[in-house]
């Protein structure tokens, strides 16, 4: 399907000084100036007028009644006292389309969801990607969408229940959501059920109404077609937007765009390597992890788990200067406590988190999968391909004391503020690589230094030039090779326990 959007002579459709509510109901901006923002202020004009709750104050009608109206005068209809031939044909060319539209919705809602067709993962790679690409994808949807709409930008006002913080919610599982209930609808009744259910809202269809349509001051007749037309409006803005949002989704869940992105890696890492279904349990337990290791507000104490998982400010000076997280719940907390911060400031690393014992930075996606990868596997680390589709190995020493040596660093790397020892670990893993003459991972030392990077989200480049440039200058390049690299084996926790025990009875 060909962008809209690449079409000049749709321009007028997300042109703000052709759209009803655009800088007339609520400020907008330019969507090729920051879609972002765009969407956000979309969102916000859709909340003032279209309120989903029912309200004893507030006619619960009134959203839809003003969106109808205002967009029924965009139908030059609206101005007429009687239907011709021509208006038939058009609202049934319209119902046509939403129709056929419909069938393809719906075959792929079906196709995704039948693991027997697909990998039917979509929704666990959604809410492994960050925030920040979920709410790309969506913004992408919304932008697409309304570039096809009939209606323009304005198609929005027509569809309140999708917001970017509904889609969002619980990691994106809002998103996942509707195309349940869609799909849902659709299976229960087909496409007049689909139309009853999802298209005819219990929101939209409280515009509807004698008395209400009156109110467009013109015939009864003419009303009911406009309200009709605007509903073929709605039920395609529905369906594109559901198109829109899951291509992009399962093309990178999936592997068929180019140039995957390193969270897409992570993404697909944790799919093919524990499944779908254990994805969930992964970032159960990051969030777990995450909210022990919380920092909380140098002044108050509070942590942002404790208030809605709200991003803090830090000490700018001490974060530029000693790149180290001093943190503030708030402009008043951070004045509150200069006095008491100031003769440290840019100078020392202390914070009550510190002093507490806390760590000062979260996991990971990537990281909460070497944890789990590791608990289930004897091995030193785990490294995987970068391929489409990502294959563990295992690295390992075959000498004791260098086993052991690794894995005290590690324990203390994956709890230090400072993050010691992963010059070391980069080193170990590097040599690993380099050294595997059977080549048969196909991982090279960048793909060691990106993964490490994904996991501890620091320049671990740097580190390993220095710590090799180190070595070099003391003679001293072979201190840490001698890690193998191998398949990732599946042990059998029985297997492996009775294997422990005959080596204790030697």
């Amino acid at each position: 399907m060909s962008s809209a959007k690449d079409d000049p002579q749709n321009a007028y459709r997300m042109d703000n000084s052709g759209s009803v509510f655009a800088n007339s109901f609520f400020p907008v901006t330019n969507v090729r100036k920051s879609r972002n923002k765009w969407v956000r202020d979309w969102d916000k004009g859709v909340a003032e007028i279209c309120s989903l709750e029912r309200d004893e104050e507030k006619d619960w009608s009134e959203g839809s009644i003003s969106v109808f109206g205002f967009l029924s005068v965009k139908l030059n209809i609206s101005r007429r006292k009687k239907l011709d031939r021509r208006d038939h044909l058009t609202i049934r060319h319209a119902r046509d389309d939403c129709a056929k539209r419909y069938e393809d919705v719906i075959n792929i809602l079906r196709t995704v969801k039948d693991t027997s067709v697909s990998r039917g993962d979509q929704r666990e790679w959604f809410s492994l990607i960050s925030n920040t690409s979920r709410r790309d994808i969506i913004c992408e949807g919304f932008e697409e969408t309304c570039w096809k709409s009939f209606f323009g930008q304005d198609g929005r006002m027509l569809c309140p229940e999708l917001t970017t913080a509904e889609l969002t919610r619980d990691r994106g599982q809002g998103l996942f959501d509707f195309f349940d209930r869609c799909l849902l609808a659709g299976n229960a009744g087909g496409v007049e059920n689909f139309e009853n259910v999802i298209v005819r809202s219990d929101w939209w269809r409280s515009a509807e109404g004698d008395d209400k349509m009156r109110a467009l001051n013109t015939t009864l007749e003419i009303s009911k077609w406009c309200y009709e037309y605007c509903t073929c409006v709605r039920y395609m803005f529905l369906l594109d937007f559901i198109l829109l949002t899951l291509r992009p989704i399962v093309d990178k869940c999936q592997g068929v765009t180019q140039a995957l992105t390193e969270e897409s890696m992570v993404a697909n890492r944790v799919l093919w390597n524990l499944g779908p279904a254990a994805a969930q349990d992964l970032l159960s337990e990051q969030k777990n992890v995450n909210s022990r290791f919380a920092l909380g507000c140098e002044h108050c104490g509070h942590k942002r788990t404790d208030r809605g998982a709200k991003k803090y400010r830090v000490c700018k000076k001490c974060k530029q200067t000693l790149n180290f997280n001093v943190p503030y719940c708030s402009m008043r907390c951070q004045k509150a406590h200069w006095p008491e911060h100031k003769p440290r400031c840019g100078r020392e690393k202390v914070s009550k988190s510190r002093d507490a014992g806390r760590p000062e930075y979260s996991y990971s996606v990537a990281l909460q999968l070497q944890m789990m990868m590791h608990e289930n596997h004897p091995v030193d680390y785990v490294l995987f391909s970068r391929d489409t589709i990502p294959t563990g190995y295992m690295a390992a020493f075959q000498d004791q004391t260098k086993s052991d040596m690794f894995g005290d660093l590690l324990d203390v790397l994956v709890v230090d503020a400072d993050k010691p020892g992963l010059d070391v670990i980069a080193k170990c893993l590097v040599d690993a690589v380099d050294d595997d003459v059977t080549l048969q991972s196909g991982i090279t030392r960048e793909d060691v230094i990106m993964q490490l990077t994904e996991e501890f989200e620091i320049d671990v480049r740097s580190q390993l030039e220095a710590l090799e440039a180190k070595l070099a200058v003391e003679n001293d390049e072979e201190r840490y090779k001698g890690m193998l690299i191998q398949e990732l084996v599946e042990y059998d926790d029985e297997d492996y326990s009775s294997d422990e025990s005959e080596e204790s009875l030697d």
